[in-house]
């Protein structure tokens, strides 16, 4: 700390200035380095400061024929002192917690590792554990365990966890982990099913969970499920409208089957949803500006102007930087659209770009004939034949040929599906 050559308490007119000036040049020339300092160090600057210019303020108070003017830059020096505990603050903000405790399932006497992660700096922690099954029932702090991972102590009976995050912009407590205890030969209940797994937006979805041996299986009641999507009877299902990542905790129980007791388990479980393979592509050939406009943005759109919609271009890759590609929506094209043609013996084809089913394109391709053009003459010819030529781990070139020949009039089109 900043300290200046003492002229002595005999001398009041030349201390209290001499104390004042040795206070301020330790709040401006040294307050800085307080900044990075952990809460009990910066707190113990602050504190032996602070109560050095109230004793100040006190002599002056005592001794001063007149106060005020060592007593105003006394409180000068207490706002900056308090200006520099803001700054303090702002530089270590409240923590945030971005990955929650998740709990399980162990057998008796087993022990399980919980862990937390949280944003900002100067971060300490403390875990604790319920008295009992019940998370209402009272809590009892673990001493020493001060880390963002905990291994629980031997557990014979179920018991819940949170962990309490602090630092100097204040404290925050994780969500409730609930670490279940099972004993006897039930204690093999466990989750069967793939403990992740992905769905699209607009597409159905199926997850079925299972376990071994076979049990009641739920959610927690106020599980947050992706929009579009309902659990019952094991299963999740329906179809996702929002993309996004959701962990979910599963639980399973069977009831007692003597001399075997009730089992439980529980386990978290990914499930990530992915935007529309067309709406990525969209993304990757618009700008944020064009994005604002449904012209751009909707399978139905024609931002160009030319008679083809976003989704055929998607369809038949008229969109990107190779030859015969157009650079962006907005530019006018028709090269890549399906050509029709006949073979040597009459018969009528067509030739165009397919994506790969094994791309997962999340689109399909129907190719339908007439012979009139009429509205409800349009159908599939089962006997036509089809011919795919593989160009690389996403595109197909697909010759389909008419099994109808001679025919004075024979159309064909093809009709692209996006659920």
């Amino acid at each position: 700390m900043k300290q200046l050559t003492d002229p002595g308490l005999d001398d009041p007119a030349t201390y209290l200035p001499h104390r004042l000036a040795d206070m301020k040049a330790v709040i401006v020339e040294d307050g800085e380095t307080w900044i990075p300092l952990p809460s009990i160090d910066f707190n113990s600057h602050y504190i032996s400061t602070s109560d050095a210019v109230w004793v100040l303020i006190h002599l002056g108070e005592a001794w001063a024929d007149d106060y005020s003017t060592p007593t105003l830059t006394a409180n000068k020096l207490m706002a900056e002192l308090t200006a520099l505990n803001d700054a303090y603050l702002a530089a270590h903000p409240l923590p945030t917690i971005t990955a929650q405790p998740v709990g399980g399932t162990i057998t008796s006497g087993g022990t399980f590792q919980l862990s937390v992660t949280a944003t900002s700096d100067l971060l300490t922690y403390q875990w604790s554990m319920s008295m009992s099954d019940d998370a209402n029932g009272g809590w009892q702090v673990l001493t020493g365990e001060n880390a963002r991972t905990l291994t629980t102590p031997a557990l014979t009976g179920s018991r819940w966890f949170h962990v309490i995050i602090r630092n100097p912009g204040g404290e925050i407590t994780s969500e409730d982990a609930h670490v279940i205890v099972t004993g006897g030969t039930s204690s093999s209940l466990a989750f069967t099913s793939a403990n992740s797994t992905t769905g699209q937006v607009g597409t159905p979805f199926t997850w079925t969970f299972t376990t071994s041996p076979a049990g009641t299986i739920n959610i927690p009641p106020i599980t947050t499920l992706p929009p579009g999507l309902v659990f019952g009877n094991g299963t999740l299902s329906g179809t996702p409208t929002t993309a996004g990542m959701w962990d979910l905790t599963v639980n399973v129980s069977i009831a007692p089957n003597p001399p075997n007791p009730p089992g439980n388990a529980s386990q978290s479980f990914r499930l990530t949803i992915a935007i529309r393979p067309f709406d990525a592509w969209v993304e990757s050939c618009t700008t944020v500006s064009q994005r604002l406009s449904s012209a751009f943005t909707s399978a139905s759109g024609m931002p160009a102007g030319d008679g083809v919609a976003n989704l055929l271009k998607y369809a038949f890759n008229m969109v990107g930087n190779g030859a015969g590609q157009v650079a962006s929506l907005d530019i006018p094209s028709s090269a890549g659209l399906p050509v029709v043609g006949t073979d040597g013996s009459g018969h009528l084809t067509l030739l165009y770009s397919r994506r790969k089913a094994s791309a997962q394109p999340g689109i399909t391709y129907q190719v339908e004939f007439s012979s009139t053009m009429a509205a409800d003459s349009w159908s599939v010819n089962a006997s036509a034949s089809e011919a795919a030529t593989s160009l690389d781990s996403t595109w197909e070139r697909v010759l389909v040929t008419d099994s109808v020949a001679g025919s004075r009039s024979r159309f064909v089109r093809i009709r692209v599906n996006m659920p």
